[in-house]
């Protein structure tokens, strides 16, 4: 039977929401950001994996044993084991590894699904979209056509391309994969020794390092990114 296994990244600090609270820890309704996403993986009827700080672990864990997820686990009408929490790195695509290594190690799972925390609105039609797509074409890249007229600036600031509108999407997770294949694919990026610049998604590292090209996989304008104090608002 396939494994399928869901990595949660919230080992970011949130320097850019400038907070003393760690961004997955903000709530909503109630609930930590982190949790939100826990439970719609879970809902879904897959395993989840928590990456964060190693000074955070201890919360997390204490979270996620008072969080009641019996809707999620009565929804998916399957026995899934108890979320785990392993530690992350300083950069995002640290703790991605990290996961990932956990997960080998643990779990040796057929597909994963990277997602970050601060996108707490991830539904079970994004999550059901990329499974579809990674079981047809290998990848599955969560996205949005973008509604903006995007320019390519140059080192002076000026705008050296316009691409072409209806060409041009807004990335987001999850992100899903053939384990085995991004794992390999981010073996190869730290063997590598280049300087690693960029890497701001896993799709970056199957772009670059891996042997399968990166599907897109239709996302939602709601599954939306905490990042900044400007987006709070979206908590209230």
């Amino acid at each position: 039977m396939e494994k399928i296994h869901a990595l949660v990244l919230a080992a970011g600090k949130g320097s850019r929401m400038r907070t003393e609270i760690h961004k997955q820890f903000l709530t909503y309704k109630g609930e930590a950001l982190f949790l939100r996403s826990v439970r719609t993986f879970l809902s879904c009827g897959i395993p989840v994996t928590v990456v964060t700080g190693e000074e955070d672990i201890r919360e997390v864990r204490r979270r996620l044993s008072e969080a009641d997820f019996s809707d999620a686990f009565e929804a998916c009408e399957k026995t899934l084991p108890c979320p785990e929490v392993t530690a992350g790195g300083a950069e995002r695509f640290l703790s991605a590894y990290r996961g990932l290594l956990f997960l080998e190690e643990n779990y040796a799972p057929d597909i994963v699904l990277i997602h970050d925390a601060a996108r707490p609105f991830v539904t079970e039609e994004i999550i059901t979209a990329d499974l579809e797509n990674v079981r047809a074409c290998g990848s599955a890249v969560t996205a949005v056509p973008s509604k903006d007229t995007v320019k390519i600036a140059d080192a002076q600031g000026f705008v050296s391309e316009t691409p072409e509108r209806s060409r041009v999407y807004m990335v987001q997770t999850p992100q899903a994969f053939y384990f085995r294949e991004i794992l390999e694919a981010y073996e190869r990026m730290f063997g590598s020794g280049e300087e690693l610049f960029g890497i701001t998604d896993d799709a970056s590292v199957m772009e670059r390092y891996g042997n399968r090209r990166v599907r897109l996989s239709p996302g939602s304008y709601g599954n939306i990114k905490i990042t900044t104090p400007e987006d709070l608002k979206y908590l209230d």
